[in-house]
């Protein structure tokens, strides 16, 4: 969301605007990420309702792709910044969780 809400801004910048003003949730740990955003709004427990919209839909896994579209995959993701990104954001996201813990 907001390497596509900033498209002026180079990978760097945007980074920079992650580690500096925002709370970062993944999707890959979205109870963890719920918990988070609990805590920095003050919201009791019961304030925090989520219900799985699409669990029974399949995505296919890029496991099951060709080596070649997964490399493409792999080379795309490299090229545009994205990798560097949600690394920073993984990052961010195990700082906020480990003050979380304190």
């Amino acid at each position: 969301w907001l390497r596509e809400s900033t498209p002026h801004n180079t990978v760097d910048e945007t980074i920079a605007l992650l580690g500096e003003q925002f709370l970062v949730g993944l999707p890959g740990r979205l109870d963890e990420s719920l918990l988070l955003w609990k805590a920095a709004m003050g919201l009791a427990t019961r304030d925090i309702i989520y219900t799985s919209m699409k669990a029974s839909l399949s995505h296919p896994k890029t496991a099951d792709w060709s080596d070649s579209n997964q490399a493409r995959v792999r080379d795309l993701v490299e090229t545009n910044g994205d990798l560097k990104y949600y690394q920073a954001a993984q990052a961010k996201f195990e700082a906020q969780a480990e003050q979380y813990g304190k």
